[in-house]
């Protein structure tokens, strides 16, 4: 029980370093800043944004420390001992910490160093995709959680399809909204964990 106060903690921590560090960039960026013409790594860029980049980089970077740590402390998703739903699981840490990592590494390559930022944010995007679409298939077995389905497989599609394509500006804040709705779900969740089993 321990690790779901854990994963919860490293996760709603993540959220709120995001939140933070990204308003304290978006006060600096002395240009016009909107989700139809920037993407938010734009609040990154060192020319663009010179007193606030790297409150930005800070973001990525410790949001995807805090992030790799918030899945490697997930215990479980449903309450079901089935091998299947362990490995499943399992896909959901492994590709999470990656996401997480890959987050990270965003934030060490900023937007203006545009190879290895577009690459570490491209994997973000795919991996954590990846990892929301087995929690979605985890929350299938059970009826009590079959919009937390839908909406997980309808985060994914968001999240891979920004990864591939990577050419639509609000496509992107739309998936950081996702990002944050999901993690704030699966903590209160863990939460809920401790004092229920039908879960």
């Amino acid at each position: 029980m321990k690790k779901h106060i854990i994963s919860s903690a490293f996760g709603f921590t993540a959220i709120v370093t995001y939140l933070f560090f990204t308003l304290i960039s978006w006060f600096f960026y002395p240009l016009e800043f909107n989700p139809f013409h920037n993407w938010l790594s734009d609040l990154g860029h060192v020319s663009w944004n010179i007193s606030g980049s790297i409150y930005y980089r800070l973001a990525s970077s410790i949001t995807g420390f805090l992030i790799i740590f918030f899945y490697f402390f997930i215990v479980e998703l449903i309450k079901d001992n089935r091998r299947k739903i362990k490995i499943y699981t399992w896909m959901v840490k492994i590709f999470g910490m990656l996401g997480g990592f890959s987050f990270l590494m965003s934030g060490i390559f900023p937007i203006n160093d545009i190879s290895n930022h577009s690459l570490w944010s491209k994997l973000l995007y795919i991996l954590l995709g990846t990892s929301i679409t087995f929690s979605g298939i985890i929350w299938i077995y059970k009826k009590s959680t079959h919009l937390l389905a839908i909406f997980s497989f309808l985060a994914a599609v968001i999240n891979i399809s920004s990864g591939i394509f990577n050419k639509v500006f609000f496509l992107e804040w739309i998936v950081v909204f996702f990002i944050i709705v999901y993690i704030t779900i699966v903590c209160i969740r863990n939460l809920i964990f401790l004092y229920s089993k039908n879960l």
